[in-house]
């Protein structure tokens, strides 16, 4: 079964570059201009925020805030971009001016859980709704690139567990398990490739993280997806109803990845940008 495009869909869009601070990125809130703008201009989202740059209390009342705004049956997507690191086998993403992390239980009170956002999807949009969480940012099991009192080793690459699956949710990250997400000039290597599919007509969404993934094969960086979908959803169907690739985007799929090979020199890692 397809979802349809007259589903209210509604999307939280946040970008966080942490200016003035040791780890500052240049693409996160350039990441969440072009996605905001696309899914506002092409993929019917009526309801789209952005919110640049959110220390830890703004993120939390954003998703909160975004949670009560969903019905049950909505379209629910939440973006981010920025830092993101793992601790105890969950991924937590990390806000502005971040209190110094002095032991590793402090992630979990200076950081925002991915469960916790996905919670709040499920419990706005209900088991009726589509849940899809977009996460550009690094999936690092260590704390290397955080300011700590002692070294932190990560867990085992089995420990890292997977989100809580709910029916029709999905969840597409910028990298594997246990690595780094790429910043690139203006904006971030996942996003990049990304925002050039996601407004293909007839592209189920399984199909467009296949998409992307083709052009960032790269070990370090390939993409991976939490899929629970029980439905098929287009970002945007296709103009006459069926649902159909077209050559442009049969183009992307097949095609091979020198371009993103090549511009892998002229991207930096996010996790090694965050110094003491």
């Amino acid at each position: 079964m397809s979802t349809s495009s007259t589903q209210t869909r509604k999307a939280l869009i946040i970008g966080n570059n942490y200016p003035n601070e040791s780890g500052e990125l240049s693409s996160c809130v350039n990441d969440m201009e072009i996605v905001h703008r696309i899914l506002k201009e092409k993929c019917h989202f009526r309801s789209s925020k952005k919110k640049p740059n959110l220390n830890y209390m703004d993120m939390q009342e954003t998703i909160s805030d975004f949670s009560d705004t969903l019905n049950d049956g909505d379209v629910a997507l939440f973006y981010f971009s920025g830092h993101g690191l793992v601790y105890d086998g969950v991924l937590f993403l990390c806000p502005c001016e971040m209190r110094k992390i002095k032991k590793e239980s402090d992630i979990k009170r200076y950081c925002v859980s991915v469960h916790d956002v996905k919670d709040s999807l499920f419990e706005g949009a209900g088991e009726n709704g589509i849940k899809i969480m977009i996460i550009d940012a690094c999936r690092s099991r260590d704390l290397e690139h955080i300011s700590t009192t002692r070294k932190y080793k990560g867990p085992t690459f089995s420990s890292i567990q997977k989100l809580p699956e709910s029916a029709n949710s999905i969840v597409i990250y910028a990298t594997a398990d246990a690595t780094e997400a790429f910043e690139g000039v203006k904006l971030s290597r996942f996003t990049k490739e990304f925002v050039k599919v996601v407004a293909t007509p007839g592209m189920e969404i399984s199909l467009l993280v296949k998409a992307v993934q083709k052009q960032l094969v790269d070990k370090n960086t390939i993409p991976l997806d939490d899929n629970a979908m029980l439905d098929d959803f287009y970002f945007v169907p296709h103009s006459n109803g069926e649902i159909k690739m077209n050559e442009t985007t049969k183009t992307s799929i097949s095609r091979t990845t020198t371009t993103s090979t090549t511009s892998t020199s002229s991207s930096s890692c996010r996790c090694r940008r965050i110094t003491k």
